[in-house]
């Protein structure tokens, strides 16, 4: 997920696991998550032709 950009961390790129998040940055964790889950489903299907 950091690699997609989904979850970035700190500026050092570590995970702050007590952080918290503003709502609208939730919505777009979900939204990118959601994204990257279909991208994935697609490619799987486009394989197994």
């Amino acid at each position: 997920m950091s690699k997609l950009g989904i979850i970035k961390g700190d500026s050092n790129g570590n995970f702050m696991l007590k952080a918290t998040t503003t709502v609208q940055q939730a919505v777009g964790y979900g939204m990118a998550t959601r994204e990257a889950a279909i991208l994935m489903s697609y490619r799987i299907y486009e394989n197994m032709k």
